[in-house]
Parts: structure tokens; C-alpha cells; sequence
């Protein structure tokens, strides 16, 4: 390098420019990546729910649609598509419901448990949901059966439910009726 006061050479101003060129393309490839994972400590953005009822919604939604082999509600989304759809599309009487059914669900595991839904044991909560589904069957038009319903249409909507739970061709081929599940190996979106 040139001692100061000179002007540096020729190679000098290169090696410096090629530095900075590979400096900033290099600063930008964390934003290229699809699998960028969010801090622990960072609580997920809520519009409509509070966190407390986003980690209810969370774990409700992951028990009626689990990570198998391919990814559960969680991740595909879900929780945050419901959170958008309450924020920017339901009425103000489908999110006084939606709530309705967070309290309500929180509640019989306080009547139950003696326990919030979050602290109960997975083997509880999943009792607990089986109640409300029963409960739902019977009765016909319950929150708890629209609640549901949003859920596992939220997940069969999205990507990974569409691509990887079930499968999809853009553009099929020829219509075969009749096919043995057995060779094809799942249900098509």
C-alpha cells in the first residue's frame, strides 16, 4: 500500500473496490435464505390477537393439525394467517366469537384442571378438545366447529398444505377416475 500523502497504485484501488463489492453481496445473502429462523426470545407480531391468545390459538391449532412428516399448523403459518384474517377481514362479531371461544376453552380447563389450557399436559388439552368436539357435533352450529373449521382451511390453503400434506400438479394430465390410493400415494389439493 502507499505510505500517506502518495496516491495508491493501480492494484491497490482494485483489491479495495473488489472488497467492497464482495463485502456488500455477502451482507445481503441472510435475506436470500428461505429458512432465516426468528430469534427465540422474539414474540411473533400480532394485530388482532393479544400473545396470550396467539400462543392459545398456536397450540389449539397445533393439536387439531400436528407436525407429522410434513409440517403442522404451525408451520405453515396458521396462527398468523388467523391473526390477519381477524384483523383485516372478520366483522366485529366473528372476533368478539373468535374470543368467545379462546375464554371459553381456557375457562373449561380452569373448571376441569384447575389449570390454564397452555399448563395442562398434551394428553389434557387433547381431552379437552375432544369436549368441545363432541360438544360441537351435537349442538350443530357451535363457535368451536367454525374455529375449527378456519383452522384446518387456513393449513389446506397455504403452501406447505396444498404442496406437501396433500399434492398438486399446476397443470395435470389426462383425467384417471379410478386410481388406487396405493399408487398414488395421497389425497390431491
Amino acid at each position: 500500500m502507499a505510505d500517506r500523502g502518495e496516491s495508491p497504485d493501480r492494484r491497490e484501488v482494485l483489491r479495495r473496490a473488489a472488497w467492497l463489492a464482495g463485502g456488500a453481496a455477502i451482507s445481503q445473502l441472510p435475506a436470500c435464505s428461505k429458512s432465516v429462523e426468528p430469534s427465540a426470545t422474539a414474540a411473533p407480531a400480532t394485530e388482532f390477537f393479544s400473545a396470550d391468545e396467539m400462543r392459545l390459538i398456536t397450540r389449539i391449532a397445533d393439536l387439531i393439525i400436528p407436525e407429522t412428516d410434513t409440517p403442522g399448523a404451525s408451520g405453515a403459518g396458521v396462527p398468523q394467517k388467523l391473526d390477519e384474517m381477524m384483523a383485516h377481514w372478520a366483522s366485529e362479531e366473528t372476533q368478539s366469537r373468535w374470543r368467545g371461544v379462546l375464554m371459553r376453552i381456557d375457562r373449561a380447563a380452569e373448571e376441569t384442571y384447575g389449570k390454564s389450557f397452555l399448563s395442562l399436559t398434551p394428553a389434557r388439552q387433547h381431552v379437552l378438545l375432544r369436549m368441545f368436539d363432541r360438544d360441537a357435533m351435537h349442538t350443530g352450529g357451535d363457535d368451536y366447529h367454525d374455529v375449527k373449521e378456519l383452522i384446518v382451511s387456513a393449513y389446506y390453503q397455504s403452501e406447505v398444505g396444498a404442496t406437501q400434506e396433500l399434492r398438486f400438479e399446476l397443470i395435470p394430465g389426462a383425467y384417471r377416475g379410478c386410481v388406487p390410493l396405493a399408487e398414488i400415494g395421497r389425497a390431491w389439493a
